[in-house]
């Protein structure tokens, strides 16, 4: 039943208008679960890691962001050297994840970690992905970086196939110097997500807060663009380790000098020749 207004137009019923607004609301919500579709899956990926945490893997995390680019990655072990990996990266007009699993292969201080995995976010289709990480850490240098390449295109759901393209992301690629507690080196990256496809090279740098914590600064272009965040390192402490580098580290700690130097030579020693 439904009420005059005072122009002599039929006016709606309350529950019309109450279902307007009910239909209003669903459709919202559907355009929002679209957009957080990536961010979901980095704080499901967050409580995985505080349920898995009891278990004493190692976990590395990294944050990183500017007024138009934002990028962050996750990897943990789980067992062996079974890794989870989650990577997001977002700009002004993508939002994308891509989680995978990859396997650590390690020679001396060098890893490379293959993986298989999925990618997804908003604006793109769901598409099957092999990911690449890699990561060398001497005394004098560190690098890392990763890759991702979609097996699929991936195409924006609002534009025809023939716009559709396989996506390619370089993230988080650098070679730097370690200087006592800070780390300064060369950047590069490369996106083809949707409308951006291009090179991006800079410098990085980062600088040691505490044992777990860095703090990160970036400078890129061409588009000149600041960014800075943090990286959290966990290594895990049920691995297991050589004798010789624990009792060396114990020596260093119970600071014995003098005429025992020369019988127990130092840890760092024997973290380089053991890796």
């Amino acid at each position: 039943m439904g009420f005059w207004t005072k122009s002599g137009t039929r006016g709606h019923s309350w529950w019309q208008v109450l279902d307007s607004h009910v239909k209003a609301s669903r459709a919202w919500e559907a355009q929002e679960s679209h957009v957080m579709k990536p961010l979901t899956a980095i704080i499901v990926g967050l409580l995985t890691i505080s349920v898995a945490c009891a278990q004493d893997p190692s976990v590395e995390a990294e944050f990183v962001a500017s007024d138009v680019f934002r990028t962050g990655s996750l990897v943990m072990r789980t067992w062996k050297d079974l890794h989870c990996d989650g990577q997001y990266f977002g700009t002004e007009s993508v939002d994308a994840g891509i989680t995978a699993l990859n396997w650590e292969f390690r020679w001396k201080q060098f890893s490379i970690l293959p993986g298989f995995g999925v990618g997804f976010g908003s604006g793109v289709h769901t598409a099957p992905m092999l990911t690449l990480r890699w990561n060398l850490e001497t005394r004098q240098w560190f690098s890392q970086g990763y890759v991702a390449q979609s097996l699929l295109r991936q195409v924006g759901r609002e534009e025809n196939t023939e716009h559709s393209i396989h996506a390619t992301v370089l993230d988080n690629n650098h070679i730097s110097a370690k200087v006592g507690p800070a780390e300064i080196g060369g950047l590069w990256e490369y996106t083809k997500y949707r409308e951006e496809n291009e090179w991006k090279g800079g410098l990085r740098g980062a600088l040691r807060l505490r044992h777990h914590i860095k703090l990160i600064v970036q400078s890129v272009w061409p588009d000149w663009e600041m960014r800075g965040g943090l990286a959290f390192e966990r290594a895990s402490t049920s691995k297991t380790r050589c004798p010789r580098c624990q009792a060396a580290e114990i020596v260093e700690e119970m600071g014995i000098g003098g005429e025992h130097v020369s019988i127990v030579p130092s840890r760092l020693d024997y973290l380089a020749k053991c890796g």
